[in-house]
């Protein structure tokens, strides 16, 4: 008889935890979902720091007018503007800086 009468109450104990149990589980799986949906949030002077060095690398990258640095970073839908109003593409972008590069070795020749 005490067997049955713990059975009976660990089935009874059981049949009241599931539903917090369920609850707890569904909240889990909702944090979790909440998690992967957004990115982890940065420390902001980091990723204001990372800003930085990224223009900093493509000043001199255009200083060096090298393309490379552009073609590496840069992501194939960019669109940008340049000084006088012209809109160009990743392509287009790249072949500026590397048309200028030979522009300068042809007047540092002349220069000679």
């Amino acid at each position: 008889m005490a067997k049955i009468t713990g059975t009976v109450a660990l089935a009874i104990g059981l049949a009241l935890l599931a539903p917090s149990w369920q609850a707890q589980e569904n909240w889990r799986q909702a944090c979790i979902q909440q998690c992967y949906a957004q990115p982890a949030p940065g420390d902001p002077e980091m990723q204001r720091q990372e800003i930085v060095s990224l223009e900093k690398e493509a000043a001199h990258a255009i200083q060096l007018k090298s393309g490379t640095y552009f073609q590496r970073v840069y992501s194939d839908d960019f669109a940008g503007t340049l000084s006088h109003g012209q809109l160009v593409n990743k392509t287009q972008w790249i072949e500026v800086i590397d048309i200028s590069r030979g522009q300068v070795r042809i007047v540092q020749r002349l220069r000679h």
